[in-house]
């Protein structure tokens, strides 16, 4: 389990490292928007989201489930709304592995998470592949709700294709290396980091608000409705 530590916190050294002097090309629209913590097997989430970002508007859905007793698996569908184009789709999926659960004396949930997205605007779509890894803590309120703070850093290779040239105006959103390349596709390596807090209001109701650090600074809230 040490080693397992180990491994875990210099991977999320070298991430941030790298990302603080990275360019990033597009931003985690989807976030992290979960903690470390597994659900139970045959428990399902269902959450509503909106992101608000530098230069454009995020709202989707969730949907996660619990497998066994150390994974579990999400889907993200949504809209982005730019501040320049029309409104796009993007989609999404990942698969959360537990690496280690809270208990006396390991206050720690660790997890490690896979997660795949697509983003189709007017100018240019986006396909994302990459992994996550997430640490959290619960604490239990007086009242018996539960406050469970989290991080998390994305790494992840980013395929970019242009539909079209873009406008002027549009051109913000298009990455660079490729609009200098005439266009075309253009593949990179990406990091972003993400923090949030989840408050477990009642068997039924989660509140969620995050914080996304990446080429798009982003501010995620959401409630989630426990089945």
């Amino acid at each position: 389990m040490k080693r397992t530590i180990s491994v875990f916190v210099i991977y999320v050294g070298v991430a941030l490292v790298c990302g603080f002097g990275a360019t990033v090309a597009q931003a985690s629209f989807f976030g992290q928007v979960t903690t470390a913590r597994i659900l139970e097997r045959g428990v399902q989430d269902v959450s509503a989201f909106v992101g608000f970002y530098e230069d454009a508007t995020m709202f989707f859905g969730q949907l996660r489930r619990g497998f066994s007793s150390s994974v579990e698996g999400g889907l993200q569908f949504g809209l982005l709304d730019p501040e320049v184009g029309d409104v796009g789709l993007a989609a999404g999926g990942d698969f959360k592995f537990g690496l280690m659960a809270s208990k006396p004396g390991q206050p720690l949930d660790m997890a490690f998470d896979i997660r795949g997205a697509y983003f189709n605007l007017d100018a240019f779509s986006v396909v994302e592949l990459g992994a996550s890894a997430i640490l959290s803590h619960p604490y239990v309120l007086t009242q018996g709700s539960t406050l469970t703070p989290y991080g998390a850093v994305n790494l992840r290779v980013e395929h970019v294709s242009i539909d079209n040239q873009p406008n002027a105006a549009a051109r913000r959103y298009t990455p660079a290396r490729a609009l200098a390349n005439g266009g075309g596709d253009d593949t990179s390596l990406e990091i972003s980091a993400m923090g949030g807090v989840k408050w477990d209001i009642s068997d039924l109701l989660d509140l969620l608000g995050e914080i996304v650090i990446d080429d798009q600074l982003g501010l995620i809230f959401g409630i989630n409705f426990k089945i």
